[in-house]
């Protein structure tokens, strides 16, 4: 069962995201953002520096890499 986060100011958070990596690899595979047929934003949150990061396709070139 996965671990839920737990919320106590100072302390972070105890959800070390594993789960998720694992299932988010699962889904995608290796698929990339420059793949995607519409623009994309991806919000998320860092857990080690507690900082947001966001991920986009916006400036990804559509050329095709083989």
């Amino acid at each position: 069962m996965m671990k839920q986060p737990t919320c106590s100011p100072g302390n972070g958070s105890e959800f070390d995201g594993e789960f998720l990596h694992n299932i988010t690899r699962e889904l995608l595979r290796d698929t990339r953002l420059s793949q995607t047929l519409t623009n994309v934003v991806i919000p998320t949150f860092d857990l080690k520096t507690q900082k947001p990061v966001i991920f986009s396709n916006y400036k990804v070139s559509r050329t095709c890499i083989h």
